[in-house]
């Protein structure tokens, strides 16, 4: 009816004026004023360090003081048609789905996933619960089948508002996944299948229930002729800890621990230059760690700079870069990560970051015996230097799974640095990683929910530990060898190094650049 479509179509639109942020035209989620008296949203404004973002009012071109202030009153109303706007989509889904409409129920569902994704859904949770029972619904009607990602967000959207007692029945549900992949691959539709496997994987990391990805994976990759050392080891690490289901595994498949992959080479490598100070008087490039021989493909490479600075005057030659070098030692490719430091075009900060994934080059050419070297110019003519702290990248194996987060840190000390680690659902530091503090200390050991709960701290240029944590305290005791926390939180000994670039070596494009490290 054309009412019905006037009414989803008015759902879906735009949000009164004065609740759009005037230079993006997207819906507010915290409304400040700047001083010219232009109102934004706070991320509009302000930098992750809380720093205005401009230093004029960009409607008016006056210059603008550093402070911004929020707006309650605007605040309250941005929350109240939210609200309105949410539970008219929820009043309009269910209406639509008591009436079989599933075309114009698909519609609004879609548009209220996508209100919730940008609102935030942990503000709206119940709501996110009503719009995931309410696609589940759907998807069990006679002949409705929804895609495997939407199934999996729903899951996960549901599982984070279920009481204790309801966690039984929803791993039944989501048992249905699995069954819907086993349908695809026994009747060959082997990108469905793909589609179902990737969604039991999703389900199984962020809901944490025992579906059986990595075997089905496994089958997957059979169908397929795929190579099967990388799905039978991902298989195989999903198993370790019960010997008797890794040797009936094994056996199953007849091979033996020599056919699967050392876990230890599943694991992402990480390289660490702890502080450069660079003076050199050449544009050439030169060596600042490189990786050992890589065991597989690559999935993609994170780079984060804790601190990035060049000599802040005069012309811009500083270039940090990612280079990939074949077996021999010849250069096969080099990424400039972030362009020239201060040059016009350069569109980071001072502790820039990079995801580099399969459509970049020095990704997708990665081979078994290719290895990485982290590089950097400085820049001819005199007067240029290049200044670099915790300089971190992690390079993630061919058939990784799982997400590090990488964020800056603050511990109860309020102490600064780099977290690298296990993440929650949040972001949040969650499980094993490390804190690379800004005076050059590391901190490895167990996160929850974003708080230190154990650990060890490691001094700059020391491999013996400082100081452990256990249960949120720290032991303030200078014998701590032998200690179990201590053997339980190693921490990589490149990571402990360092030291200048006085040693440093020039790069070309043919070098033999095996073993060279500028510690």
């Amino acid at each position: 009816p054309e009412f019905l479509s006037k009414h989803v179509a008015n759902l879906a639109a735009d949000a009164p004026d004065e609740l759009l942020d005037p230079l993006l035209f997207t819906l507010m989620k915290e409304p400040v004023v700047l001083s010219s008296g232009y109102v934004v949203d706070r991320s509009t404004a302000l930098d992750e360090k809380g720093q205005l973002k401009f230093s004029s009012c960009p409607f008016t071109r006056v210059a603008l003081l550093k402070h911004v202030y929020p707006l309650v009153d605007r605040r309250r109303t941005l929350q109240e048609f939210k609200e309105k706007r949410l539970e008219a989509m929820a009043i309009t889904a269910k209406a639509l789905l008591d009436e079989g409409n599933y075309e114009e129920f698909e519609h609004v569902i879609v548009v209220a996933e996508r209100f919730l994704d940008d609102l935030g859904e942990e503000t709206y949770m119940h709501k996110a619960q009503q719009f995931a029972e309410l696609r589940l619904s759907a998807a069990s009607m006679p002949g409705q089948v929804a895609s495997p990602c939407d199934l999996a967000k729903s899951y996960v959207r549901l599982q984070r508002t279920l009481r204790s007692e309801q966690i039984p029945e929803f791993t039944q549900k989501v048992l249905s996944l699995e069954a819907m992949a086993r349908q695809a691959l026994d009747e060959n539709r082997l990108d469905d299948a793909a589609e179902w496997c990737d969604a039991c994987a999703t389900v199984q990391k962020l809901c944490n229930v025992g579906l059986s990805a990595e075997r089905l994976r496994l089958d997957l990759a059979k169908k397929k002729g795929d190579d099967l050392k990388l799905p039978r080891s991902r298989v195989y690490r999903a198993l370790m800890g019960d010997t008797v289901a890794t040797q009936r595994f094994l056996e199953e498949e007849q091979i033996g621990t020599g056919d699967v992959l050392d876990p230890t080479d599943m694991i992402p490598i990480p390289l660490l230059r702890r502080r450069i100070d660079s003076h050199f008087a050449n544009d050439e490039w030169h060596l600042a760690m490189q990786s050992h021989p890589l065991i597989l493909g690559v999935e993609k490479v994170i780079v984060q700079v804790g601190h990035l600075q060049d000599q802040g005057h005069g012309n811009q030659k500083g270039n940090l870069g990612l280079a990939l070098y074949d077996t021999e030692g010849v250069l096969v490719t080099r990424c400039n990560l972030f362009g020239t430091i201060r040059s016009p075009g350069y569109a980071f900060d001072d502790s820039p970051c990079r995801v580099l994934l399969q459509d970049e080059d020095v990704v997708a050419n990665a081979q078994p015996g290719f290895s990485y070297h982290l590089e950097y110019t400085v820049g001819g003519g005199g007067g240029h230097s290049l200044h670099i702290t915790n300089w971190l990248c992690k390079i993630y194996p061919l058939g990784w799974t799982e997400d590090l987060a990488s964020y800056r840190f603050v511990d109860p000390e309020d102490d600064e640095g780099l977290y690298v680690g296990s993440a929650d659902t949040n972001g949040r530091a969650h499980g094993l990683g490390h804190v690379l503090y800004d005076d050059g200390e590391i901190f490895a050991g167990l996160f929850t929910h974003g708080s230190m709960t154990e650990g060890v701290i490691y001094s700059s240029g020391q491999r013996e530990p400082q100081h452990t944590m256990q249960d949120g305290s720290w032991d303030m005791a200078s014998d701590v060898d032998g200690n179990v926390i201590v053997a339980r939180y190693p921490v990589e000994a490149d990571w402990l190094n360092d030291s200048s670039d006085s040693d440093a070596s020039i790069i070309s494009d043919h070098s033999d650049a095996s073993g060279m490290y500028s510690d």
